[in-house]
């Protein structure tokens, strides 16, 4: 609990990195599961570089965990915030096709990285993939994250 209690509270980049710490030391000490696992990836994100690959790894192995994650003591915390958050740390390490595909896990885009046609979000056309992928990326995070 005190992984989530620290992660719901921070507010800066040296508290996010603090919530690390007792999501590992649950899992050192037996701990299984997909709600430590999600925990963590959320704190990883929040920790920014280098810890981005360590929020997908954690992001898809809960998932592989429980491909149905509710979190029990937060419903609105699910499977669609854990693909959130390998989407958006994908997309912080430059990844925006691996990102576009975690987020439309949640919800579809249409977005085709090799028709132009496609990158449009809410009847907005972007010029660039990589605009289009964070502007759905976004829509998706407004809708869906809890």
């Amino acid at each position: 609990g005190q992984g989530w209690t620290r992660l719901s509270l921070a507010n800066s980049l040296n508290s996010m990195r603090g919530a690390v710490g007792p999501f590992s030391d649950a899992i050192d000490n037996g701990e299984e599961g997909a709600d430590v696992l999600a925990g963590r990836a959320a704190a990883y994100l929040g920790s920014g570089n280098p810890f981005l690959g360590l929020a997908v790894d954690d992001a898809q192995a809960a998932l592989a965990t429980d491909a149905e994650f509710v979190f029990a003591h937060r419903p609105s915390f699910d499977v669609q915030d854990i693909r959130l958050i390998e989407a958006f740390a994908k997309a912080c390490q430059g990844n925006y096709s691996g990102a576009l595909e975690a987020a439309d896990m949640v919800l579809d885009s249409g977005i085709m990285e090799s028709d132009e046609g496609t990158w449009v979000v809410d009847g907005t056309t972007y010029d660039s993939f990589n605009g289009a992928v964070l502007a759905h990326l976004f829509k998706v995070s407004e809708q869906f994250s809890g």
